[in-house]
């Protein structure tokens, strides 16, 4: 099941076209298949995520990370 929220989520619209691997991976797992997701609890709870580099898991990404594209 894909995320309601993909439409309006930071994460998502920053991070779903990127090539690597990794990423592709954490957003098919997150976005699109997955429901532990730490943005998505937020937004259920009416809250915002703070910055659109908050990963699902809920920690910022990492400048290694970030770098991957």
């Amino acid at each position: 099941m894909a995320c309601e929220y993909t439409a309006r989520c930071g994460f998502f619209r920053k991070f779903h076209d990127r090539e690597s691997l990794l990423w592709k991976a954490m957003v098919r797992q997150h976005c699109q298949c997955g429901e532990e997701c730490a943005r998505r609890i937020m937004y259920d709870s009416g809250l915002v995520p703070p910055s659109d580099d908050m990963m699902p898991v809920g920690v910022h990404a990492s400048k290694a990370l970030l770098a991957l594209t």
